[in-house]
């Protein structure tokens, strides 16, 4: 894959790099463990500090603790005679994301003569924003960067309010024809994850035009998403034949023949669109494309959209293919449309042969397509034991339970499991499996299945559970536990179990460290260099680091692949359900995720442990959500290779 080394740039909001570690001023310390602390009462005398790094980063500090409250003094702060100061404010101003907060930016923007500044009060606009006619309205002539500001507020626009309107759809097409890349960029981006995704006659052809003349991969990609349901209106069907047929086309040649797979991948998913049996083989081909990432997309997509018509032998497919994920795919077809019994012997031999567990799981879900398998599934189940195993199993009961053939079922079959699964539901709350318990309280909360009525004793065990279970270490199962049992007493509003602060910053670890410290990763498909970032989010980077340097990540799995967008890992547990017995706060500052960024998972705001994740490529729907601390400066070939399994051999601090 080509690497597009100058991309970073494009992102107007880069925050210029600083030679050393700040924070080897202790009077930085101190305010930056306000912010850690969440202690915003604290943090407001420094707006007023004589030193402009004061200022900057307890102003900073209110993009992480999200507080409204201190709204009108970040607003005052807009005025700072410092550009920094101003930049911060503007930032954190977005995080808060206050629509009322709008008209006084605007008038912020106005008076503002620091590009930089404007930039960022733009973005703030378009997080804020109710309204976005003002947006669209804006002229800013040949100036790229607010050019590209501007398409990235519209985008933050539909990304964080859902706001779409005619106007900014149509400003984004204008600022799609325009040469410099950044504008583009978050052109596509805005049309992909329009969640309106229906365009007029006129605006599909503009698309259909960028994207025909497209030669930058991640514009391209997020073009080939935007057409996508793009004619799904009766009205526009009727008039766009000519050209539905014309994407179709498109998109199964970029699907085919594009040489980056990231393009490829995101023109098959679009070609959902087009459930026909010319995009079924087209699929099917490319089960066995060079790529395992796109293979694995085609077995997804052929999951989708089979069809018992299409005379297609699956399990004949499924038992030669060689990749785990396309065989467990192909045999999941197989079990719906032929020999049943007989496919589920297939499956079942795979399942007692194979000794990765994660194949494992992909054969659960497979078995999972008929409810025949009910009773060989449940038995992978172990209450006493934790082990990922146990979370594939209950997650293909569940995809049973929820299978349209359940309920077609003779009388005393589906009376049987069901009683079982009900019993199953209340003996998880008596076992000692946190993962089992969150995903049982989760499917307690399903309004179709009445279980208030049918299992109301689940409540008592349910409050029970949730007090043996130790926070913030299984943070997730008590946060959904919480949420069952307002559910069972009829609250109104779900109770969230907040973390309390639990894990003080080592400074003196840090004080040692250099502003962007690099790490080398050897995994079981290559090298990675990150490099990670200080300054920016220092809780993180010192957790990283010091988890890094006591061997934790050292044989830990890529427990999760989501292909174009991340690979993570770090979970002890392996199914992406575990923790360590601490927790971390979120750290959000003035950075967006592009390709090969690190981002630290969580299950909410400040509930960040062990596991993180690399982006393949730009993700800024996850900007300002999830903590950014560093980025791969070599090895994203190896990244873009890494499937769910693979292992992190090593972990070497270079520096």
């Amino acid at each position: 894959m080509k690497n597009i080394l100058f991309f970073s740039f494009f992102f107007v909001i880069a925050q210029v790099a600083n030679s050393q570690n700040i924070f080897a001023d202790k009077q930085l310390q101190k305010l930056y463990d306000f912010q850690d602390r969440r202690q915003a009462d604290s943090l407001l005398p420094y707006f007023a500090h004589p030193t402009v790094l004061y200022r900057q980063q307890a102003v900073l500090a209110f993009a992480s603790l999200q507080t409204p409250q201190v709204a009108n003094l970040l607003l005052a702060n807009l005025q700072d005679t410092a550009a920094a100061v101003r930049k911060a404010a503007a930032y954190s101003l977005g995080q808060i994301a206050t629509a009322d907060l709008q008209p006084w930016i605007i008038s912020a923007f106005e008076k503002e003569q620091n590009t930089a500044v404007k930039t960022l009060l733009l973005e703030a606009i378009g997080k804020t924003s109710n309204e976005v006619s003002w947006l669209a309205s804006q002229n800013f002539g040949n100036d790229t960067l607010l050019l590209a500001a501007q398409g990235k507020a519209l985008y933050r626009a539909v990304t964080w309010k859902k706001t779409v309107l005619e106007a900014g759809t149509n400003k984004i097409l204008d600022l799609l024809t325009l040469p410099n890349t950044a504008i583009r960029f978050w052109a596509a981006s805005y049309l992909a994850r329009n969640p309106q995704k229906t365009y007029t006659d006129l605006q599909i052809e503009k698309i259909i035009a960028a994207l025909q003349k497209e030669k930058i991969a991640f514009v391209k990609m997020n073009l080939a998403s935007s057409l996508s349901n793009s004619f799904a209106s009766k009205n526009t069907y009727n008039y766009l034949k000519d050209s539905i047929l014309t994407i179709r086309n498109i998109l199964q040649q970029l699907a085919t023949k594009d040489e980056n797979y990231l393009v490829r991948i995101n023109a098959l998913r679009a070609l959902n669109r087009f459930d026909t049996t010319e995009t079924q083989k087209i699929a099917l081909k490319l089960t066995k494309d060079r790529s395992p990432q796109v293979a694995i997309v085609a077995a997804e997509f052929v999951q989708a959209h089979a069809r018992k018509k299409d005379g297609i032998d699956y399990a004949d497919l499924g038992e030669y293919a060689t990749h785990p994920q396309v065989r467990s795919n192909l045999l999941a077809v197989a079990l719906r449309f032929e020999e049943k019994d007989k496919v589920a012997k297939v499956v079942q031999k795979y399942f007692r042969k194979v000794k990765n567990k994660y194949e494992k799981g992909f054969l659960l879900a497979a078995l999972a397509n008929h409810p025949q398998n009910y009773d060989f599934i449940r038995q992978q189940i172990a209450l006493i034991e934790p082990k990922p195993i146990n979370t594939f199993a209950f997650e293909g009961l569940y995809a049973i339970r929820n299978h349209a053939d359940f309920d077609k079922q003779n009388v005393a079959t589906q009376g049987k499991l069901l009683a079982d699964f009900e019993n199953l539901l209340q003996e998880i709350f008596r076992g000692n499996d946190a993962v089992l318990m969150g995903l049982a309280a989760t499917e307690l909360r399903n309004e179709k299945r009445n279980y208030k009525t049918t299992i109301p004793t689940v409540l008592a065990a349910l409050k029970t559970a949730k007090e043996k279970l130790p926070l913030p270490l299984e943070v997730e199962a008590v946060i959904e536990i919480q949420k069952t049992i307002d559910f069972f007493e009829g609250k109104t509003t779900e109770t969230v179990s907040n973390i309390s602060f639990n894990h003080a910053i080592d400074w003196a670890f840090i004080e040692k460290l250099a502003a962007k410290p690099k790490v080398k990763i050897k995994t079981s498909k290559g090298m990675i260099v990150v490099e990670l970032f200080t300054n920016d989010a220092p809780a993180s980077v010192a957790n990283f680091l010091k988890l890094s340097k006591q061997g934790f990540y050292q044989d830990k799995v890529f427990h999760r692949v989501v292909q174009n967008f991340v690979v993570q890992t770090g979970c002890p547990r392996g199914d992406g359900y575990g923790n360590v017995p601490f927790s971390i706060r979120s750290e959000f500052a003035n950075l967006s995720y592009e390709e090969g960024y690190l981002g630290m998972a969580s299950a909410g705001k400040d509930t960040e442990g062990s596991q993180w994740f690399i982006t393949h490529s730009p993700t800024p729907h996850l900007d300002g959500r999830y903590t950014i601390f560093g980025k791969v400066i070599s090895g994203m070939e190896t990244v873009h290779l890494l499937e769910i399994g693979d292992k992190i051999q090593k972990v070497e601090v270079l520096e």
